[in-house]
C-alpha cells in the first residue's frame, strides 16, 4: 500500500526551515478504540497497484487477518505483504490487537529494499518504538495523554468511525507517525511534533463496480488540517483519498495517492 508516512515526512520537514510548526497541543495518548467489529477475521484482502499515468499494474498488496494465539495471548493479527509484479516482496507489515478489547498492542514494518525496520509497542499511555537499519538501532519512548491514532491503523480508524464521519462535513484526528518521530529525534527536536492533526472531508459519492459488487462508494479526502502546511507542497503530495464501502464492515475499496491507485481486487476466506 502507499507509503504515506514517507510523503508526510517530506512535507513536514520542508516546513521546519520556514519556521512553520503545526500546533497540536500537548503530547497525546493512544486512542482506546475497540476495532474488533471491523476486523475481518480469517479473510485475505488483495489490492492491485495501478499507475494511472502509465496505465499498468506495478504491484500488489496482500492482507491476511487472523484470530490467533501469540505468546499465550489471544490476539487479532493483520499481516501485510507488498509485492512487485513478479511476486517479490519489498515491504512486510504486521499489526497486533488484543482480541477482547480490540486495542492495538504492537506493529512492525520491514522495508526489504533499505533493510529498515520499525517496531512499535503500545501499552496504555506508553509507546516504545525501535528503528533498526544496517545493524544500527535507535529507540524512542513516548508517554502520552490525549487520544491519538497511530499511523499504522488509520484505515481501521476510518472504518470504525465511518458512520460518524458520514454525518459531519469535516472530521479531525491526531495521527502519530513513528518515521517522523525518529527524524525529529535525529535532529534534536521534540518528538511530540510527530503528532499531526489531520482532517477528513467527504468529497463525493461514486457508483463503481468493485471486487465485492456494485457500490455507491464514499470518497474521503485526508490532508493536514493546517492550511499553511498544505500550501507547502502540491496537492498530490499532501492529499490522499479513500473510497469506502458505505455498507458494514466498510471495506476500503480504493486508495488514491498521486499517480497510484490501490484498488481492492479480491476478498477471500482463509482455509481452515
Amino acid at each position: 500500500m502507499p507509503d504515506f508516512s514517507k510523503i508526510i515526512t517530506i512535507f513536514f520537514f520542508v516546513s521546519l526551515p520556514l519556521g512553520i510548526v503545526l500546533v497540536v497541543g500537548s503530547s497525546c495518548a493512544i486512542a482506546s478504540e475497540n476495532y474488533t467489529s471491523v476486523f475481518p477475521t480469517d479473510l485475505q484482502l488483495s489490492y492491485k497497484h495501478w499507475n494511472i499515468v502509465q496505465k499498468k499494474i506495478t504491484g500488489f498488496s496482500h492482507f491476511r487477518y487472523e484470530n490467533t494465539l501469540l505468546n499465550q495471548q489471544q490476539v487479532l493479527r493483520e499481516f501485510n505483504q507488498n509485492v512487485d509484479i513478479y511476486g517479490k516482496i519489498f515491504i512486510e507489515k504486521t499489526i497486533v490487537f488484543e482480541a477482547q478489547s480490540g486495542e492495538i498492542l504492537s506493529s512492525y514494518e520491514h522495508d526489504l529494499r533499505s533493510d529498515l525496520t520499525i517496531a512499535n509497542q503500545y501499552q496504555k499511555r506508553d509507546i516504545l518504538s525501535v528503528l533498526t537499519q544496517k545493524e544500527k538501532t535507535r529507540t524512542l519512548a513516548l508517554t502520552i495523554e490525549e487520544p491519538i491514532v497511530p499511523f499504522e491503523i488509520v484505515s481501521f480508524f476510518l472504518r470504525k468511525n465511518f458512520s460518524t464521519i458520514q454525518k459531519r462535513e469535516k472530521t479531525a484526528f491526531l495521527v502519530y507517525l513513528p518515521a517522523i518521530a525518529f527524524e525529529l529525534q535525529k535532529q534534536g527536536l521534540p518528538s511530540s511534533l510527530s503528532q499531526l492533526r489531520m482532517q477528513i472531508d467527504i468529497v463525493e459519492t461514486l457508483s463503481i463496480q468493485t471486487a465485492i459488487g456494485q457500490k455507491n462508494a464514499v470518497r474521503l479526502r485526508i490532508r493536514p488540517q493546517s492550511f499553511l502546511l498544505r500550501s507547502l507542497l502540491p496537492k498530490e503530495k499532501s492529499e490522499f483519498f479513500f473510497l469506502v464501502d458505505p455498507s458494514f464492515p466498510h471495506y476500503i475499496l480504493r486508495i488514491e495517492e498521486a499517480n497510484l491507485h490501490y484498488i481492492l481486487e479480491s476478498v477471500t476466506t482463509i482455509p481452515s
